[in-house]
């Protein structure tokens, strides 16, 4: 049971309807970091085999033909991002949709980074601009601007991060709700009429 809901969301590729529950949504954010893992530890590994097979006191310059590999390795790792990029935002709209949640939840932490940023930068474009021209700028000019970087983009968008991230640890609506049924719900029995039809 557990597997068949790790891999559901990978069924489901680019389901948006519907509702999908705890264990779903979690064992499959669990599947990606030990696959990404596994392709990270591949890499790492390479790579330190790699530079330990360069000889250092030799005058010829090193071989990195090998990093070939490495470059591959790491498009692999890439792609599998790519690939799970409409998934994971399928399956994270269904979980939302379990806590009787709208799906538009989950943009808002890159809407949040994004507004943030554009007020970032009208309030202080000035102040940027006078840091790059000046040969010597201001050392309290960098603390203001990393300040307000902070409470203006980082800040808001780990605030708005953590909310979501609340929302599908929830539990579910119990019963259905405007989304669909509950997914936790056993599947109904058969109706008396195709019980009469069915044959002995």
């Amino acid at each position: 049971m557990s597997l068949q809901l790790m891999f559901q969301p990978l069924r489901k590729y680019a389901d948006f309807h519907g509702r999908a529950r705890r264990t779903e949504y979690w064992l499959f954010m669990l599947f990606q970091f030990m696959l990404l893992g596994i392709i990270q530890a591949i890499l790492m590994v390479s790579v330190f085999s790699n530079f330990a097979a360069i000889d250092m006191t030799s005058d010829t310059p090193p071989d990195f033909a090998g990093l070939t590999g490495l470059m591959l390795i790491g498009n692999l790792a890439n792609l599998a991002s790519l690939a799970f990029l409409i998934p994971n935002l399928a399956v994270g709209v269904r979980r939302l949709h379990d806590t009787n949640r709208t799906g538009w939840w989950l943009v808002m932490p890159t809407g949040v980074l994004i507004a943030g940023f554009t007020l970032f930068l009208i309030l202080n474009a000035a102040t940027i601009g006078e840091i790059f021209r000046a040969e010597n700028p201001p050392q309290e000019a960098f603390f203001s601007i990393i300040g307000q970087a902070i409470l203006l983009i980082w800040l808001p968008a780990v605030i708005a991060g953590l909310v979501v991230f609340v929302f599908t640890v929830l539990e579910g609506t119990k019963g259905p709700n405007k989304y669909g049924p509950d997914p936790k719900a056993p599947a109904a029995p058969p109706s008396p009429a195709f019980e009469a039809d069915a044959p002995a």
